[in-house]
């Protein structure tokens, strides 16, 4: 092992650590649901199975302009389908979350998003892990960062259930 693999491997945990505390910072709280899928030969959807769910800190972008009859009301049906188009289809989202709280490729993840105004129903952002970059110093992983895309279908009432019991913290 050279002299930079040494002081990398000295490093890259304390480098680790200020990222997330960054991230802890200047993030906010996300359900995270792990899915297990199963297709059919056609890549038709015959059984989604709950593997897993955490409450995880997630840096999303500022979501601007995100038109509110795209977000879902409920979990368990899928959207209704539109012919407008907005920039979150075609363009990932980009997200960062701390180490330790290893997201994963296909994890869906839900933000609850609150209103102020009686009228409005809760509403929900439901984003699937498309791809997960990492960021290495030498041979040791630093951070990772993942591009997320809306997922447009039907979740089990499992799912709907573990997300009705989170409550935003006081």
């Amino acid at each position: 092992m050279s002299i930079q693999d040494k002081i990398t491997k000295a490093v890259s945990p304390s480098l680790r650590k200020i990222f997330d505390y960054k991230v802890s910072a200047s993030g906010t709280e996300s359900q995270v649901v792990r899915l297990k899928v199963a297709r059919n030969q056609y890549q038709d959807i015959t059984d989604i199975d709950v593997v897993s769910h955490d409450t995880v800190v997630i840096k999303f972008p500022n979501l601007t302009e995100l038109p509110l009859t795209r977000l879902r009301t409920e979990l368990t049906n899928a959207p209704t389908t539109t012919t407008s188009l907005f920039l979150y289809d075609l363009l990932p989202i980009t997200a960062i979350a701390q180490f330790q709280d290893n997201i994963e490729w296909n994890d869906i993840l839900i933000r609850k998003l609150y209103s102020d105004l009686p009228s409005t129903p809760q509403m929900y952002l439901v984003l699937q892990v498309t791809e997960v970059f990492g960021t290495f110093s030498n041979n040791f992983l630093l951070w990772r960062q993942f591009n997320c895309a809306p997922y447009n279908e039907a979740l089990p009432v499992e799912v709907q259930t573990i997300v009705d019991s989170y409550t935003l913290p006081s």
